[in-house]
């Protein structure tokens, strides 16, 4: 009898440890499932940020810096805890940030909290492709300066070619034009592909599209956002020498701010200015670059 009761409370020892083992081990699993949690969103928010401070780069990168601290706080980082750091030549930015997560069950193991940590590195690269808003204009490069002047699409000029600075991008003719003026190309552009030009002066297609643009944004050269629909990047040839509709082959992009239209003798005449900045579009650091970047996102 006395054997049996010492059986009985033997299980009942050995199921006690079990199920506090059961039970350690389940408070355990939800804190580090906490932590996972954390880590993953803390991940995101510096992924936010670089990506978002990046935009700024390479021209405003004090505005880099303090939009990342913002995109990151937004996002759940905590203020204080969020280091970012700019390369000297301004073309790459790491966001890194940290937190405490602190344990719910596992003090039972003398455990009360963990530090997590996540770093982000996004670079800047030369734009070897633009998609989503290229324009239907196309410039010969000249060493542009910064805020520089530049005429996008000429006059009359000679009369000899027949093109005075756009391109058909998709499908050819004054609709297509209009609409790829007003809200920009939807396909994508790489360097190295041929485009089309389109012959003609195109003035009431491109004054309409114009007046669009200068119609739905009254921002200016000093004051524009970075969702400006003046900002415009357009291919970059080495030869605008086109007889007629001919084929000219994209050597790079540029980003200006469309400044306005105007007529001379009836034909338009459409001026932005140069700026660099990062374009819709993926990095390519063989081909030349002409200030439109891209962004990588990089651990």
């Amino acid at each position: 009898m006395r054997k049996s009761l010492d059986q009985k409370g033997n299980i009942m020892v050995m199921t006690a440890i079990a199920l506090s083992a059961i039970i350690g081990m389940s408070a355990l699993v939800i804190d580090v499932g906490s932590v996972m949690i954390e880590k993953h969103r803390l991940l995101n928010a510096v992924d936010a940020a670089a990506l978002a401070g990046g935009q700024e780069l390479p021209m405003y990168p004090d505005a880099a810096r303090n939009l990342a601290i913002e995109y990151a706080e937004s996002n759940g980082a905590v203020p204080g805890r969020i280091l970012v750091d700019i390369d000297e030549d301004s073309c790459g930015i790491r966001v890194t940030a940290d937190q405490t997560v602190n344990y719910r069950f596992a003090g039972i193991f003398g455990l009360s909290s963990k530090d997590v940590s996540q770093s982000v590195y996004v670079k800047l690269g030369t734009a070897g492709s633009v998609y989503d808003g290229l324009r239907p204009f196309a410039v010969e490069w000249n060493e542009f300066s910064y805020g520089e002047s530049v005429t996008l699409k000429e006059g009359a000029g000679d009369g000899d070619t027949g093109n005075y600075g756009a391109v058909a991008l998709g499908l050819r003719g004054a609709d297509s034009f209009k609409d790829n003026v007003k809200f920009g190309y939807s396909g994508k552009i790489s360097v190295g592909d041929l485009i089309d030009t389109e012959p003609g002066n195109m003035s009431g297609p491109t004054v309409d599209g114009i007046n669009y643009i200068l119609g739905n944004d009254n921002c200016t050269f000093e004051s524009f956002t970075k969702d400006s629909i003046r900002l415009w990047t357009i291919p970059v040839v080495d030869s605008f020498d086109a007889l007629g509709r001919d084929q000219i082959e994209v050597s790079g992009f540029a980003v200006f701010f469309v400044e306005d239209t105007r007529t001379e003798d009836g034909a338009a005449v459409v001026v932005g200015r140069f700026m660099e900045y990062v374009a819709s579009g993926d990095i390519d650091d063989s081909v030349n670059n002409y200030g439109a970047y891209g962004l990588r996102l990089m651990q």
